[in-house]
Order: C-alpha cells, then structure tokens, then sequence
C-alpha cells in the first residue's frame, strides 16, 4: 500500500508549531498526520497507514494484519 521509500512520509515543521506528515506523491492513497514531535508524527503516519490497510484489505476480503 504506502511504500517504504525516502517520500513517506514526508515530514514537515510547521510554522504554528508540531510536525506534519504525509504521504508521497507515488503512494496509492494519500494520508496526513500532525504530532507535537518529528518522532511522534512518524509513528502516528505509521499506524494511520497501518489502519487504512487494514480498512482497504477487509474490504477487499483480506484479513487484517496482525489478526
């Protein structure tokens, strides 16, 4: 789904403060994610990809992973 390339996410300051994060312009689906940390904006674009996988396979008729 969202590929593990240097493009996702790609991490941005923001001028009001936190992080933002989203996808590349190549990935299927596009998300964004904000956080107070570079850290935490990273982990959070993850588990947000993570669900939407999990959302696309099951409607696809796939199991979702980890289950």
């Amino acid at each position: 789904m969202l590929t593990d390339n240097p493009q996702s996410p790609r991490i941005i300051s923001r001028k009001c403060g936190g992080w933002l994060a989203v996808s590349g312009k190549g990935d299927p689906i596009q998300i964004g994610v904000t956080a107070p940390s570079e850290p935490e904006v990273r982990e959070k674009f993850w588990a947000a990809a993570e669900g939407w996988r999990d959302i696309l396979d099951t409607e696809k008729g796939v199991s979702p992973s980890g289950m």
